[in-house]
């Protein structure tokens, strides 16, 4: 156990940034939370989903890739999806022995954000107004961010799941 006190700041961040950081980090853990309660899915169901959304049709090993998660705990997921019709396997065209996912258009619209849905047309609606508030300099700062974000956080998840060993 790490012999820190509580509450002390090691990192370069001052008090208020990094508070107002983890307020940040919170409160879209908390969004995407709700929002798959919200939708009657789990929180990896909903994240698949945005997944396949995002890149179209994937493997199932693309998924597990993707989302850390094993094998096994891919196919029970994808067998939940498909069951709630959600998600279909096809054939892969190139090789007609590999299985690709693609989201059913009903799911996109029922989950997504299609026309009939309404989870993510808060945050969306919410974050689109803040964003475009800025003028286009600060835009270009703010896609900066999440583009490295991306990454950073990408690499922190892998070193947490390999026991700090990056790839």
């Amino acid at each position: 156990m790490s012999s820190e006190a509580v509450g002390v700041n090691r990192w370069r961040l001052t008090e208020p940034e990094l508070r107002t950081f983890r307020e940040y980090f919170t409160a879209m853990a908390l969004n995407a939370q709700v929002t798959a309660d919200a939708a009657g899915l789990r929180l990896t169901d909903l994240y698949v989903l945005n997944v396949l959304e995002l890149y179209g049709q994937v493997t199932a090993g693309e998924v597990a890739q993707r989302t850390r998660l094993t094998t096994g705990a891919v196919t029970k997921l994808v067998d939940r999806l498909v069951r709630a019709g959600m998600v279909e396997r096809v054939a892969d065209p190139a090789d007609r022995r590999r299985v690709r996912l693609r989201i059913v258009d009903r799911a996109a619209a029922a989950a997504l954000g299609g026309e009939s849905a309404s989870l993510f047309a808060p945050v969306a609606k919410r974050m689109d107004d803040l964003i475009t508030s800025f003028p286009a300099e600060q835009r270009e700062v703010l896609f900066e961010f999440f583009t490295r974000a991306i990454v950073e956080l990408q690499q922190a998840t892998q070193e947490l799941q390999t026991g700090g060993q990056a790839s």
